[in-house]
C-alpha cells in the first residue's frame, strides 16, 4: 500500500504522508512526494508502477480547495487505467453493496469486484439494471419484482447477461439481489442509493448513455453526485 502526496512543500507533505501512515497501523506502506500538477504526477506514478486501486478522498464542495479535490478525483476516475475508488461519506464497515450491471457484456469487472469485496467483507449485494422507460405492457404492475421476473423469463441477450453474472457471484458465494429499474440510468442509479443506501458502488467504466452531444457518462456522474463511495472499475479483476 502506498501513501501518497503531491505538494510543494516537501515537509508538510511528508507530515501529511507521516499522519495517513499512522491510519494505517500495521498495514506496511510506502511514503512517496512528488512535485508537480496532481493529475500528470499521480497518472504518471501509477503508469510506472503496479497498484491495483488508487483512493482518493472526496466531500461536499464547501471551499476552493473541496472543488479541486472533487475535480481530480474526477479526472482521475476518467483517465488512469487502474480502478478508482473515490471515498465520500466513508462508512466504518461495508455491509451494503451496489452495483450496476448494464447486461450488455457477458464479462463485467464491476460483477467480478464485488463479488470478491462481499466474499472479504460478507456484505450482501444488489446488482442493479436500468432499462428505459416504462414498456406500456407494464403498465399497473404493482411491484418491480414482476418486472424483473418477466425480464429474466424473457429470451434475450439482458436475460441471459443478468442471470450469468448472477450465477457468477453465487460462483463466489455470494447470493445478490437483481433490481430493475426504468428511465435515466443516472438519476434511477441515484434513486436506487437513496432507497437502499449502500455503503459502495461499483460501477464499470466508459458506461455512457444518450445520442450526439447530448452523452451521459455514467461513471462521471456517480463520482460527482453519489452519497457514498463510488468504485470505477477499470480492466478486469481475476
Amino acid at each position: 500500500m502506498t501513501a501518497r502526496r503531491v505538494q510543494e512543500d516537501p515537509e508538510i507533505g511528508q507530515q501529511l504522508l507521516e499522519q495517513a501512515a499512522g491510519v494505517l497501523q500495521s498495514l506496511p506502506a510506502a511514503r512517496i512526494v512528488r512535485h508537480g500538477k496532481p493529475i500528470d504526477e499521480i497518472l504518471a506514478e501509477t503508469s510506472i508502477e503496479r497498484y491495483d486501486l488508487f483512493i482518493i478522498g472526496t466531500r461536499e464542495r464547501f471551499s476552493i480547495s473541496d472543488i479541486f479535490v472533487g475535480e481530480l478525483a474526477k479526472r482521475l476516475a476518467d483517465q488512469a487505467k487502474i480502478s478508482v475508488l473515490v471515498v465520500r461519506n466513508p462508512r466504518a464497515r461495508i455491509e451494503n453493496i451496489l452495483v450496476t450491471d448494464s447486461a450488455q457484456y457477458v464479462d463485467d469487472p464491476a460483477i467480478n469486484l464485488a463479488g470478491r469485496i462481499a466474499q472479504g467483507t460478507g456484505a450482501r449485494v444488489t446488482m442493479l439494471h436500468v432499462s428505459g422507460e416504462l414498456p406500456a405492457m407494464y403498465t399497473g404492475l404493482q411491484t418491480m419484482e414482476e418486472t424483473i421476473t418477466e425480464l429474466l423469463q424473457s429470451d434475450t441477450p439482458i436475460a441471459g447477461n443478468l442471470k450469468l453474472h448472477a450465477e457468477q457471484l453465487r460462483d463466489l458465494g455470494v447470493e445478490a439481489q437483481i433490481e430493475l429499474r426504468h428511465g435515466a440510468p443516472v438519476e434511477e442509479i441515484l434513486r436506487a442509493a437513496e432507497k437502499q443506501k449502500p455503503d459502495l458502488i461499483l460501477v464499470s467504466e466508459s458506461k455512457q448513455y444518450g445520442l450526439g452531444l447530448f452523452l451521459v457518462d455514467i461513471p462521471m456522474e456517480l463520482v460527482c453526485r453519489a452519497p457514498c463511495p463510488v468504485l470505477v472499475v477499470h480492466g478486469s479483476h481475476s
